[in-house]
């Protein structure tokens, strides 16, 4: 099984579809400086022909790919595109494949111009692709490092279902604590470098997708896109953060976060820990802090 097969089944996607936007992420970073050169189609068939992304697939339809990709940078712009390739790729691992495609073909000739550097950061925000991904991408392409396929990336979708789905355990979800968990977002090191823009509109996508099929499957999934304890106990950390804001849990937030961490795999004694940190944090709030009749029920 090619390399782009596994990709593409491990996170849900239709390899067609995939091989397609990753083309044109290419175009659009030939065309990152400025300039719509056609004869850059040749450059870019051959930089192809030698990237693992691209291994064992059909030459004639990734001419075919490109061809679309050139048409559709012509016919509508760079910014339409990128927008084009925002919304076709919703998992946050595709994108950042994505970005890092763009970036192979903006440093092919061993430079990058100013105009290529805003272009890609203008691609950082839409796509948006976290501040330590858009770094890895630039020292494992300017460096020796043929690896394409984003291994370990921030997971970022994750992180922010476990914000949603908790501000969601009381059974509704009013304006005001939409605006609450976009402040928290916008504060929070888990989601450096995404712009407010990006955030409200991956929140729209979730939300419609939670309310036509619930949250219960989605739990089950989020174990398994941690790799690492730091990163399952950030995501039930920011989980304790919005439901204990209030320094008050109903029963359903308390029954949330038991799902939450046995989806985790977060010990009773860890996840204790970790409630007590976030109220020893709110007692110096107006709320005082959390009452011990507030805590999450042990199972």
């Amino acid at each position: 099984m090619r390399e782009i097969d596994k990709f593409a089944r491990r996170h849900g996607t239709e390899v067609e579809e995939l091989r397609r936007w990753l083309v044109e992420s290419m175009v659009l970073g030939a065309a990152a400086d400025g300039t719509i050169d056609r004869k850059e189609s040749e450059r870019i068939v051959e930089e192809i022909a030698t990237r693992p992304e691209f291994v064992g697939m059909n030459e004639q339809e990734l001419r075919d790919d490109l061809e679309a990709a050139w048409s559709g940078l012509v016919h509508d712009g760079a910014t339409v595109r990128l927008y084009a390739l925002a919304g076709a790729l919703r998992g946050y691992p595709q994108r950042v494949l994505a970005f890092r495609a763009a970036v192979s073909t903006a440093l092919s000739n061993g430079a990058i111009e100013p105009s290529e550097v805003e272009f890609l950061r203008e691609m950082q925000g839409v796509l948006g692709i976290h501040e330590s991904d858009v770094a890895r991408a630039f020292e494992e392409i300017q460096g020796s490092d043929e690896s394409a396929w984003p291994e370990q990336v921030v997971p970022v979708d994750a992180y922010l279902d476990c914000l949603l789905m908790a501000g969601m355990s009381d059974g509704h979800f009013a304006d005001i604590e939409l605006a609450t968990v976009i402040a928290f977002i916008l504060s929070r090191p888990e989601f450096d470098g995404l712009p407010e823009e990006h955030i409200r509109a991956s929140i729209e996508h979730r939300l419609e997708e939670f309310s036509r099929r619930g949250v219960e499957g989605r739990l089950a999934e989020l174990g398994a896109e941690f790799v690492t304890d730091e990163e399952r106990e950030n995501a039930y950390g920011l989980a304790l953060s919005i439901t204990m804001a209030d320094a008050e849990l109903d029963a359903e937030e308390r029954e949330f976060l038991l799902h939450l961490r046995r989806a985790l795999g977060i010990a009773d004694e860890r996840a204790a820990a970790m409630r007590d940190a976030v109220c020893f944090d709110e007692a110096g709030s107006e709320s005082g802090g959390c009452d011990d009749d507030d805590m999450p029920d042990e199972p």
